[in-house]
């Protein structure tokens, strides 16, 4: 079998049982890598047809065949938006596959740092293995991932704007879309059964608590990034407020310093710099920079600072607040791709 004899009567035992688990999900998934992204496509869509049309959040699969960030697609009334958007997609999946693969293990590893310092709140020892890239066969099925990905942002996008509607509805929504109904995601589900039905019987008890504390914690990481990014409008609306009398003074010390700056510290956690971690991913990985250089993080919000100091509108701040409101959902749908060995929707956890 792929999991040695390990009795895990030590957290080292336990950590290194835990890797093996990860690595039997990754060579099982890699044995049909295919099947399981069709299976992804078609799943999600059925998850959407039930959860957005009985709790009157509503998104139809029609609306999801454009991309999120496509100029003409659903957010075509943003055009930062997309722009913003779709400069991240350029700079992170239209990229040679070994800066993709390069861009999934440094994001997974800030993921298992955020899990790592929320464990330890929990006082529980377990140190989190190198999580193996579950992905490495994707090279060839970008065009589906692309999609997926793009799937993923739309669910998010439109429970986040449900939200400001009703919230009961799209809390109704997410509750639906995470287990939408029995049996969903089936082949994923069995290679996690396989490589379970593959732990010592000894190791089964600690394995459960450390999978199921280490899965909590990475799912609160994941809600902790999203609301900071959904919630940025909340420092562009201070910003404006506080100092709306004077013109936009640009330079050392002026409102656009301190608007990068509040951007910034937004984006910290107590584990991750998340402005510094995307930046620091893309300038690790990416290669061939192009001539204008990688649209980064610094970038962006500088860009978005600038035109929220030019045009103080309520709807420019809206659609700011919006376009990294999207960012964050594409950097939650990266983190949902590397976390579905939790498996939470599968029917033995």
């Amino acid at each position: 079998g792929l999991l040695r004899a390990q009795d895990c009567s030590t957290t080292a035992s336990t950590v290194a049982t835990f890797g093996n688990y990860m690595q039997c999900i990754k060579e099982v998934i890699s044995n049909n890598y295919a099947s399981y992204e069709k299976e992804v496509r078609e799943q999600t869509r059925l998850a959407v047809n039930k959860c957005f049309s009985s709790n009157g959040c509503s998104l139809s699969t029609q609306e999801m065949d454009a991309k999120a960030w496509d100029p003409n697609g659903p957010n075509r009334d943003c055009p930062i938006c997309n722009k913003f958007l779709g400069g991240i997609v350029a700079a992170t999946l239209n990229t040679p596959s070994e800066d993709q693969q390069c861009i999934r293990q440094e994001m997974a590893k800030a993921i298992v740092k955020e899990a790592q310092g929320c464990l330890h709140s929990k006082s529980v020892t377990f140190q989190i293995p190198t999580i193996p890239d579950l992905e490495e066969r994707s090279s060839t099925f970008r065009d589906k991932i692309e999609a997926a990905i793009s799937d993923h942002v739309h669910i998010l996008n439109r429970i986040h704007l449900c939200g400001k509607a009703n919230k009961a509805n799209a809390k109704a929504s997410e509750k639906c879309i995470r287990k939408p109904f029995p049996g969903f995601l089936p082949t994923h589900c069995q290679a996690l059964r396989v490589c379970s039905e593959r732990i010592p019987v000894e190791c089964k008890p600690m394995m459960g608590i450390a999978t199921k504390s280490m899965c909590t914690c990475v799912r609160n990481a994941r809600n902790d990034i999203l609301k900071r990014f959904r919630t940025m409008g909340n420092v562009f609306q201070n910003l404006t407020t506080v100092d709306g009398r004077r013109g936009p003074a640009l330079g050392a010390g002026s409102e656009l310093d301190t608007c990068v700056t509040s951007v910034k510290r937004h984006l910290m956690t107590s584990s991750n710099d998340w402005f510094g971690v995307i930046d620091a991913t893309l300038l690790k990985c990416i290669r061939n920079k192009p001539p204008q250089g990688v649209l980064s993080m610094d970038a962006i919000i500088q860009l978005g600072c600038k035109s929220i100091l030019k045009d103080r509108s309520e709807t420019a701040k809206a659609n700011l607040a919006r376009a990294f409101m999207m960012i964050g959902n594409f950097l939650d749908a990266m983190c949902d791709r590397s976390s579905r060995f939790c498996g939470s929707h599968c029917e033995f956890h």
